[in-house]
């Protein structure tokens, strides 16, 4: 019972606080926001097609693709429904294996219709078979990793919102005068982990709500899944908070360090772009970043796979916060300092 009240009294003054605001509501909306304006939006892209060869599959080509929808036009009515803005492009025949590719004006959308089309060019001249399973994996919508990604380097500088209040409480002397009451230790503790579960708690939620529902994600797995992948996430970044503030003392340091930890470890454990791309010696290091088994386990998950493909990334996650917390326990007692 007294961890609740400890629990409440925190999440108050977390609300009264203007940066706790910010990234509990202001930031996951933003996240939402970036990741709608980049990938979100678009719906399924009207193509047409016209002077087709009858033994040529580029329409059943495109058509396996969810995000186009083609249409075969008459010689001469293409460039018409392009100017109606009928359709967004048209594709011409003008020989053997030879296209013409048409539209008003040329974006991000032609750009990637421009390479899913050369992507199939090159296998038909090559002779190779292409599978449509592998076209689809390398042209997935990647909208959704880097909602991932974001609101994972968010849920790390929020984690220590509550340990960043505990600092305070020890420098302003509150904190050790907590356990003048008849209160154990582990209930004081679990009273700040609690309030910090249920923060990241919302913080998740309306982060999912604005992208799910509102802007239309598409996350490739259900919502639910990515739910339980942030909150499993989310515990071992509550464990890196505790750690750090093992090691360092004061909240305004701190603030600042989480911050800075958040968006180095989001870079080397691939949330932005593929660990791959990255050195060894970098790759070697991701391991130790928890933004990396939660890349990992999107994956898995977006490929077909269950969460019995990732218990080992889930039990690393689970791991990664015991030893962090371990590391920082100490904080989470009152010393002579304190006094």
């Amino acid at each position: 019972m007294n961890s609740i009240f400890i629990g409440i009294n925190v999440i108050k003054r977390s609300l009264y606080d203007i940066n706790s605001i910010n990234f509990l509501i202001i930031f996951p909306i933003l996240a939402a926001l970036i990741v709608f304006i980049m990938f979100g939006g678009t719906g399924v892209m009207e193509i047409g097609i016209t002077n087709v060869q009858e033994d040529d599959g580029l329409v059943e080509y495109i058509n396996n693709n969810d995000k186009y929808n083609v249409q075969i036009f008459n010689e001469g009515e293409l460039e018409q429904k392009i100017e109606n803005k009928d359709i967004k492009a048209g594709i011409e025949f003008a020989g053997l294996n030879q296209l013409k590719l048409i539209a008003l004006k040329s974006d991000s959308e032609i750009h990637e219709l421009r390479g899913f089309i050369e992507m199939y060019m090159s296998s038909v001249s090559l002779g190779v078979d292409i599978k449509q399973e592998e076209v689809s994996h390398d042209n997935k919508d990647s909208g959704s990793k880097m909602g991932l990604s974001i609101m994972a380097m968010f849920i790390i500088v929020f984690a220590g919102n509550g340990i960043g209040l505990l600092l305070e409480d020890k420098k302003l002397k509150t904190f050790a005068r907590t356990f003048a009451t008849p209160i154990k230790q582990y209930e004081a503790v679990l009273g700040y982990m609690m309030s910090n579960m249920i923060l990241g708690i919302v913080q998740i939620i309306v982060f999912l709500f604005f992208t799910t529902f509102l802007f239309n994600i598409n996350w490739e797995i259900s919502v639910l899944n990515v739910f339980i992948l942030l909150l499993i996430y989310m515990i071992g970044a509550i464990g890196l908070a505790i750690g750090l503030a093992g090691f360092i003392s004061d909240s305004t340091k701190y603030t600042m360090i989480l911050m800075l930890t958040g968006v180095v470890t989001s870079f080397i454990g691939g949330s932005f772009f593929p660990i791959e791309n990255l050195n060894s010696f970098i790759q070697r290091i991701s391991i130790f970043t928890p933004q990396k088994w939660l890349m990992d386990s999107f994956d898995v998950l977006a490929d077909g796979g269950s969460f019995s493909d990732i218990q080992m990334n889930i039990l690393i996650l689970l791991l990664f916060a015991i030893v962090m917390f371990s590391f920082g326990l100490k904080v989470l007692k009152p010393n002579f300092e304190d006094l």
